[in-house]
């Protein structure tokens, strides 16, 4: 578990009206690794097969509508679940627009820039395969998507495919690869700064694990608190550093590095938010969103505290609750249901990062 030694330095933030929070200048010290690191396991004997197929090379290969038509028969599953091919009226329809989409020179000029970034893949399947190992270990019935990599100009063919950056659908995974070029490419995704700037080489695994974890955590549907779904939302992320037990907290949850050492800081006042406002237990939606649903800030906290702020929160309670019960696996702990007790035999209170 990782610990904080603090040395005050007065810069105080206004969260809020009500809540006054002291920003902390820390050391960090890790008692698990030097590095910060989740405990890794050893996946030498697993063996994975990643499979990339390069949809968007062959595409762009394409030099009349007819080699387009021939294309997307080339193509069936990936058509009908990326582009919902069979609700189009027409085969010739889509493949206008697809035409449309590599024929058009400004877009061209940008996916050969996204081409030459990218290179051969081999990174990104080295990537996929040391992540897809560690699932396979936990789970090992586990049959890792095939992926697919495209081409949308940032959704410009949003006629196309309503999904241009990411989808998981099943045993395929489809990546807009354009739209993780990162913070430095002149172009980027059409997103509010504070989701734009997730989108980069590095976040593109994650994000697939991230929509792979719903499959294998455990919920109670009848439990509809905002408490669980803080332990659905951490347990996802929980799932998610164990595959990368490295993965930069920055990363794991699209914050930047200052936010992420501010909210460690608040840790504590945080927490006892939650408990004077009465909302780990609130059912409203419309609660609740403040606090687990995307946004730049959490409204009732204050600006200095990003969106999303349960669902880092939920992190910490799922974590300390599996090293509270390191004789369970991490299968166990995901297939835990009920929030309540997670929270309790966590004995979280605001104290992962910081002591009573």
């Amino acid at each position: 578990m990782m610990r904080i030694n603090c040395r005050l330095q007065w810069h105080t933030i206004l969260f809020s009206a009500s809540l006054l929070l002291v920003l902390l200048a820390c050391d960090f010290s890790d008692n698990e690794t030097d590095n910060g690191c989740l405990p890794d396991v050893d996946t030498e004997n697993i063996d994975v097969q990643v499979q990339i197929v390069r949809t968007d090379s062959t595409l762009f290969a394409c030099r009349s509508k007819e080699e387009v038509a021939r294309w997307l028969e080339q193509y069936p599953d990936f058509a009908e679940r990326y582009f919902l091919r069979s609700r189009w009226p027409s085969d010739s329809l889509l493949v206008e627009e697809l035409y449309r989409l590599i024929d058009t020179p400004s877009l061209d000029s940008v996916y050969q820039e996204v081409q030459a970034a990218y290179g051969d893949m081999q990174w990104l399947k080295k990537e996929f395969e040391e992540a897809f190992k560690r699932v396979k270990y936990h789970f090992p019935g586990f049959t890792p998507p095939v992926i697919y990599t495209f081409f949308t100009g940032y959704g410009s063919g949003a006629t196309v495919t309503r999904t241009p950056d990411l989808m998981v659908s099943g045993d395929m995974a489809v990546i807009g690869m354009e739209f993780f070029m990162g913070p430095e490419y002149r172009f980027q995704p059409p997103y509010p700064l504070y989701i734009a700037r997730r989108y980069h080489r590095g976040s593109i695994v994650p994000f697939v694990l991230q929509m792979l974890a719903p499959r294998f955590i455990d919920e109670d549907p009848e439990d509809k608190s905002m408490l669980a779904d803080m332990i659905f939302y951490g347990k996802a992320f929980y799932f998610v550093k164990n595959m990368l037990p490295c993965l930069p907290d920055s990363t794991l949850f699209g914050y930047t590095e200052k936010q992420v050492l501010t909210l460690q800081a608040n840790e504590q006042a945080i927490w006892r938010h939650y408990i004077d406002q009465n909302v780990l237990y609130e059912t409203s939606h419309l609660v609740k969103k403040d606090y687990v649903d995307p946004a730049p800030f959490c409204y009732p906290i204050g600006k200095e505290c990003p969106g999303e702020v349960g669902r880092w929160t939920g992190y910490l309670i799922v974590r300390r609750y599996h090293e509270r019960h390191p004789e369970l696996s991490l299968k166990q702990v995901l297939a835990e249901k009920d929030a309540k007790k997670i929270l309790r035999e966590s004995k979280y209170k605001g104290n992962y990062y910081t002591t009573d």
